[in-house]
């Protein structure tokens, strides 16, 4: 019983030291702390239904999904091997433009500012990583708004992998879940348009060093 129990502590032993070296393997392999600077492109699907638009000439014309993407550079600090946080901005632009139909809008924009198809995303972000591997999933949470047209808050949440490159470079991809200022229109005696925020799933793809 002595020898079994002899036994088992340096078992115990060993596989702490193994544990030990390989953290210290994997803290000279990448970096695990520090100033990072984040880069990501992503595509939002905005689930509202069917708006109607009235122009002067062509009448009533049906919008439906805008096709936003959004494209942001964010800089923040990652404290250890799990968390992250980072302060970012960027452009959101929708590839339908209710412009583009060459004809004047009747409808009415309610809203600050006039209808435009860019907006400007300013937010908070959260990353917390789920292992200290190469291959990495982790949690994605970010608050903000869009503060140049729709004044809209912006919440988002997603689940991603990322992809340890080197010491310091990261490729990451991540599916997320957020909400997004959609087009809307009114008819009948008051013609008017405007956004109201709509649940959106997306996927974006980013970089980091």
């Amino acid at each position: 019983m002595k020898r079994l129990f002899v036994y088992a502590l340096c078992l115990m032993m060993t596989a702490l030291c193994f544990t030990e070296n390989n953290a210290k393997a994997e803290d000279a392999q990448y970096r695990n702390s520090g100033l990072i600077n984040s880069f990501e492109a992503g595509y939002k699907y905005p689930i509202a239904a069917e708006t109607k638009l009235v122009y002067e000439n062509l009448g009533v014309r049906k919008v439906n999904a805008t096709n936003p993407l959004e494209f942001t550079y964010s800089i923040g600090y990652k404290f250890n091997n799990w968390v992250a946080l980072s302060v970012g901005s960027g452009i959101s632009y929708e590839t339908v433009d209710i412009r583009g139909y060459g004809d004047k809008l009747i409808s009415e924009y309610e809203g600050p500012g006039k209808y435009s198809n860019m907006d400007i995303p300013v937010f908070l972000d959260l990353d917390v990583y789920m292992t200290k591997t190469k291959v990495q999933p982790f949690f994605s949470f970010r608050g903000g708004m869009y503060v140049l047209n729709s004044s809209a808050l912006m919440l988002e949440g997603g689940l991603g992998c990322n992809m340890r490159l080197g010491r310091r470079c990261n490729l990451y991809v991540l599916a997320t879940a957020s909400l997004y200022p959609a087009l809307w229109g009114t008819m009948g005696e008051d013609l008017t348009m405007g956004r109201r925020n709509v649940l959106a799933p997306g996927v974006k793809i980013g970089f980091s060093l």
